[in-house]
């Protein structure tokens, strides 16, 4: 299960997004049955990392972002166990604070670029998915009578996805079309539960889990009979945690292995490319704007998790932790835009200072390119 994320300072870095111990002997990067990708775009051959401006907050992370915008959570100066939703724009500009009225804690896990979503909670253990569009002020509770708690984690155009909390903490796929009314289980026949983590306005993405306690990673089209199972044969388990551009990426193990890779699939079929870059012990891919892949890979020698970007192939994977100052230690990508900028989070050891981060593609000289 993907875990609600805890209001503690280091729980702010656990979102939905990847969380794989680290590898005592991992396998080297495996390429899918089709081999290797047509590449697209290719990716800016440099980058330039920004700290984001985050003012009245002590620590912050960034965990979707579209349409010049981005979306996380921050811990407010003097308060160090209740996080508030935050929404900023490029290099920080404009925090807006999303926490509403009367609630304890909030977290904003994706955007449209018009509206965020997430989850928070009220005293009495009431709250669940929320829907804001760019204000604190008139939020929609998106909780579904029933049901104990609710998280929505992506929104497209006007679908939002996320899970339900069912009585004897089952967790339920679940998309809502902008009210409680609308919701729908997505939870597919033989799965004891479901998330679903992202979607592309068409699309749903996430995993199950099985009644022998395997997770698989799944694929759905807007209800639970449409659920496809994406785990390749080679994987003792896998999950999907972002799509876009007919490209869905998660992170699985492979059989035999202690570590997780990061995996690249496609929404026209079973194809699937094993992005573990050599001399990972570890990696993830939290997003994809289907052209690129952005989320970390752990150094067998460090054990350190950075911040990587791919374009479809391990040997593509660009280490995004170098761009940072040397303060910094550990860092993660969640999510990239149409137009390629990165957005995550960066830490020093111990996971101190914890300050949202942005990478801006920078174009280069003819010249300069290789």
């Amino acid at each position: 299960m993907i875990q609600r994320l805890c209001i503690v300072a280091m729980a702010i870095l656990l979102s939905v997004h990847c969380q794989i111990p680290l590898a005592a002997n991992p396998a080297r990067g495996h390429i899918g049955p089709l081999g290797r990708t047509s590449h697209g775009v290719p990716p800016a051959t440099k980058y330039r990392a920004v700290i984001l401006k985050t003012p009245g907050y002590w620590q912050a992370v960034a965990q979707g972002a579209r349409g010049g915008r981005w979306v996380g959570m921050g811990l407010r100066l003097g308060h160090r166990h209740f996080g508030h939703a935050l929404l900023g724009g490029v290099g920080g500009e404009g925090i807006v604070d999303l926490n509403p009225k009367g609630f304890l804690w909030s977290d904003a896990e994706g955007t449209n670029g018009r509206w965020q979503v997430g989850a928070g909670q009220m005293p009495g253990d009431r709250g669940g998915a929320l829907l804001w569009s760019g204000v604190a002020q008139g939020v929609i509770l998106l909780n579904p009578r029933g049901f104990k708690f609710s998280q929505a984690i992506s929104v497209r155009a006007s679908q939002e996805v996320g899970y339900v909390e069912a009585p004897g903490d089952l967790d339920y796929a679940a998309i809502w079309r902008g009210s409680p009314q609308s919701f729908i289980n997505l939870n597919p026949k033989g799965f004891v539960s479901s998330e679903a983590v992202a979607t592309d306005g068409v699309h749903q993405v996430g995993f199950g889990k099985r009644l022998n306690g395997k997770y698989q990673a799944l694929l759905w089209r807007g209800s639970a009979a449409s659920a496809v199972d994406l785990n390749p044969r080679e994987y003792a388990w896998s999950k999907a945690v972002g799509t876009g551009g007919g490209r869905i990426v998660g992170y699985g193990r492979l059989k035999g292995v202690k570590g997780g890779h990061a995996i690249l699939w496609f929404t026209s079929g079973k194809r699937f490319v094993d992005l573990n870059p050599s001399g990972c012990a570890v990696s993830c891919a939290n997003s994809t704007n289907g052209r690129q892949e952005v989320g970390y890979g752990t150094s067998r020698i460090h054990g350190m998790a950075h911040a990587m970007v791919w374009n479809g192939t391990p040997e593509s994977a660009t280490d995004l932790q170098k761009l940072l100052p040397l303060r910094y230690s550990f860092s993660q990508a969640y999510a990239i835009t149409s137009r390629g900028m990165i957005f995550g989070f960066a830490s020093g050891r111990g996971r101190k200072h914890v300050v949202a981060v942005e990478w801006l593609p920078v174009k280069t000289h003819p010249s300069e390119r290789k």
